[in-house]
């Protein structure tokens, strides 16, 4: 982590030693008394960003007791959900990533791009489509269920510096491993919330890194310090009915009980924390409800989030 610490002249102020003002002295006496009066205040804003920054990089938010849920049982009746993420109008036009600050990034990557709104055939991706509330056909509220975690790793590569995928889901539990494929070292933050805040560097030809969330949690970013356009989103459930849409816009979460349900699409763009568009289904014992989502650009424009490009000061500790 880095940072730039500027503090103006004149809120420097001298004070009296030894009982005398800074006036009683000569000049050489008033320029020692001036230069350590200043370099004392400099070193205290020094030292409260630093521990500032030390609290910052690895924060745990409050440990909750929780009270276990009763397991979801499979009945071997579950039922799908499918569908698609229209788009209708003049999608927002790619925009060019300046990465010439690193020659490996531009050497793998030289014509990379930011596309936010990546459409195909009329249809949206990187789209994140979940289950947010609802109960069972039997009277089950779905977010007092526990469920299996997933053992399958998530992944999550830097690949021609940019994060691949761009958004992704997994569970509470569920291993996620952070992967550098490229020639360049990479410092990925986790900007949560609800879970831990973790900040980690990723060298040249390491070993991927693996974190877990405990926590459910809609959104948490992610982005490299070294590399300021880098941007990625993650997507905890303590429940694993969510799917993230590809190039053809399509999603598929399977597996579902029987019940009524609040469907959410979320995409990052349309303000600091996305969009997010909701619409009730009910789904029946063995089958496969459909349903779509319309997309266009009458959301507000603007970053998704705000990435700060890396400051000045390296933190080499915040691991």
């Amino acid at each position: 982590m880095k940072l730039k610490i500027t503090t103006p002249e004149k809120n420097i102020k001298t004070v009296p030693i030894n009982g005398k003002n800074v006036n009683d002295y000569g000049a050489s006496a008033y320029n020692s008394a001036r230069s350590f009066t200043a370099s004392t205040y400099y070193f205290a804003i020094v030292i409260i960003a630093l521990l500032s920054i030390i609290s910052g990089c690895n924060k745990t938010p409050a440990t909750k007791n929780k009270t276990p849920k009763p397991i979801y049982q499979a009945t071997g009746k579950e039922g799908k959900i499918s569908g698609a993420i229209n788009f209708a109008g003049t999608p927002q036009m790619p925009s060019k990533i300046d990465m010439n600050a690193d020659a490996a990034c531009v050497g793998k990557n030289p014509n990379a791009t930011v596309e936010t709104q990546k459409v195909k055939d009329g249809k949206l991706a990187n789209v994140l489509v979940y289950i947010k509330e609802g109960k069972t056909a039997d009277g089950k509220n779905l977010n007092e269920l526990g469920f299996q975690t997933e053992q399958t790793q998530a992944k999550l590569d830097q690949d021609g510096c940019v994060y691949v995928p761009r958004v992704l889901g997994l569970q509470t539990g569920q291993k996620l491993l952070i992967h550098n494929s490229d020639e360049t070292v990479h410092t990925t933050q986790a900007m949560s919330e609800k879970n831990y805040a973790w900040y980690t560097t990723q060298k040249i030809n390491s070993a991927p890194i693996e974190k877990t969330f405990t926590e459910s949690e809609i959104i948490i970013p992610l982005k490299c310090t070294q590399h300021g356009w880098m941007a990625a989103y993650v997507a905890v459930f303590e429940h694993p009915f969510f799917a993230v849409t590809k190039d053809d816009g399509i999603f598929e979460i399977n597996n579902v009980p029987a019940g009524t349900y609040t469907i959410a699409a979320w995409h990052e763009k349309g303000g600091a924390k996305g969009t997010e568009k909701t619409a009730q289904l009910t789904i029946k014992e063995g089958e496969q409800a459909t349903l779509s989502f319309d997309w266009d650009n009458s959301t507000k424009s603007g970053a998704s989030l705000m990435f700060l490009q890396p400051l000045e000061l390296t933190m080499p500790f915040c691991k």
